[in-house]
């Protein structure tokens, strides 16, 4: 063998086996130990400080071994719990992890709280970092509130009235016409006269003209994307490429993602076909209540100038009547010119009515916009 030829490790030239270090290991019998950051080391007992220990990734038996934060111990009987680097009983008394630190003077029946600080459930209520010696209270941030006459508000306690809905820190009727939630901050719309009516939201700012003025002419443009809508000055021969405002004679749209201008440069007067999604917060309830649907993008494609979406757990939602019936999955749908639909990310949960794509910057989760808008049809 010449000085140059690579060494072969003993097991590597088995198909099956994977590489664990410098070893390897058959997969149908053992596992391989690892540990991706230095780790507290062992407990609070007996005088002992917490400390740092070095550990490589190695090769066990899970029939007789444990991995622990890349250390492996000998079973034991009832040890099946690792906390950090350190296996233990999870029934046994005065025992609790916390923080990957295993202290064993803890009184029995000790939880951890969401911010990893010890307390005793029958003596008080831990919210966030704050302890509170009362029994049967609801966490609103660290302190706490009344479900029955309150609604908490990312941690602030608001007044509980009829058809009460969270807008960031604040609390609003979602029937009146006259409060707007953009993105988290609320609108009073009462000095906006007549213009209230046309309002939206650009992420957390407030178009009062969006429409445009008596000529229709608009002087600002909305662009938005799956995380953020921005507000620029309009200006003729430009359009939106997702949140991003370009001149559509220097660069292209092609699904939400800009490129260098592939056509013939075209005048301004030329109607651009935009590429951005748009907010459902914006619908007005005519368009919200008459049919949604909503699913999550598996995969996207394009074929023979098509655009090709795969959507899974898709509910068709007929707000008005409080309709919701569920589609079959895959669920294809298919966009005709796949240059001016915006970035779909698969993961990703949307609204779609067959002409535009939609995301709600004013809820987290797609469980709260479901419930928001069978609400807000309802009341309508």
């Amino acid at each position: 063998m010449s000085t140059g030829d690579p060494v072969e490790q003993p097991g590597f030239s088995q198909p099956s086996n994977r590489p664990c270090e410098s070893s390897c290991y058959n997969p149908m019998k053992e596992r391989c130990c690892e540990m991706s950051q230095a780790q507290p080391n062992l407990s609070h007992t007996h005088g002992h400080t917490p400390g740092r220990s070095a550990a490589v990734s190695k090769v066990y038996d899970p029939n007789t071994q444990i991995c622990c934060g890349g250390h492996v111990s000998e079973k034991q009987p009832g040890i099946n719990q690792c906390c950090g680097v350190r296996p233990y009983v999870l029934a046994d008394c005065g025992v609790l992890c916390y923080n990957k630190i295993l202290d064993t003077d803890r009184e029995d029946g000790e939880r951890c709280s969401v911010d990893g600080k010890p307390y005793h459930p029958a003596k008080g209520i831990m919210c966030s970092s704050a302890f509170h010696k009362s029994a049967g209270i609801h966490c609103c941030g660290e302190g706490f509130y009344s479900p029955d006459s309150e609604i908490c508000c990312n941690g602030h306690r608001r007044p509980k009235a009829e058809n009460t809905h969270c807008c960031g820190v604040e609390a609003y009727s979602i029937s009146d016409p006259q409060m707007r939630c953009c993105a988290g901050k609320l609108y009073n719309l009462t000095n906006l006269g007549s213009v209230g009516g046309q309002v939206q939201c650009c992420g957390s700012i407030l178009m009062s003209n969006p429409l445009g003025d008596t000529l229709g002419v608009s002087k600002d443009v909305c662009c938005s994307s799956q995380d953020q809508a921005l507000l620029y000055s309009a200006q003729p021969g430009f359009s939106c490429c997702g949140h991003l405002h370009y001149n559509t004679s220097l660069s292209s749209c092609w699904a939400g993602r800009l490129c260098p201008a592939r056509r013939p440069r075209q005048h301004h007067s030329t109607v651009i076909t935009e590429s951005r999604l748009l907010s459902v917060g914006n619908l007005n309830t005519t368009k919200l209540c008459h049919r949604l649907l909503i699913g999550t993008v598996e995969s996207v494609s394009v074929e023979k100038d098509k655009g090709v979406i795969v959507f899974r757990n898709v509910l068709d939602i007929y707000g008005r009547n409080g309709t919701v019936i569920p589609l079959a999955s895959p669920h294809v749908l298919q966009v005709p010119d796949h240059c001016s639909w915006p970035e779909l990310i698969p993961g990703h949960t949307y609204f779609w009515d067959f002409a535009n794509f939609f995301v709600d910057f004013n809820h987290p989760s797609p469980l709260q916009s479901f419930h928001f808008i069978l609400l807000r049809c309802r009341l309508s």
